[in-house]
């Protein structure tokens, strides 16, 4: 007998969409998963979802309190001499350093 998942069945036919990291899927899960599933691949610009873990919560929090402080010092940038383009661009380098987003979302949100 299959296991209960969610609200339905596994069964064939079924679709099972299975996180794992690039590389393991290649060096070591290859040949195993050959047998187990009919079609193996990785789906165009997907990414994990970056919550539940204990280093999300404190990314989170991290992300929050940089755009309050962003908002915060440029709202007083007589007094603090942050400019909205200096504060942003330190901004994104902080949230590049802790990994809330990557150099491809960075790159990609900018317009050519």
């Amino acid at each position: 007998s299959l296991p209960r998942l969610g609200v339905g069945q596994i069964r064939p036919g079924s679709v099972l969409i299975v996180e794992a990291d690039r590389t393991w899927v290649s060096d070591k899960a290859a040949d195993k998963w050959r047998d187990a599933f009919s079609l193996i691949r990785r789906i165009p610009n997907s990414a994990p979802l970056r919550i539940g873990g204990p280093v999300d919560r404190i990314r989170g929090i991290s992300v929050c309190l940089g755009m309050v402080l962003l908002i915060i010092l440029t709202t007083f940038d007589k007094e603090t001499g942050v400019t909205l383009d200096v504060g942003g661009s330190i901004l994104l380098l902080f949230y590049l350093m802790i990994r809330a987003i990557s150099f491809d979302q960075l790159f990609g949100s900018m317009k050519t």
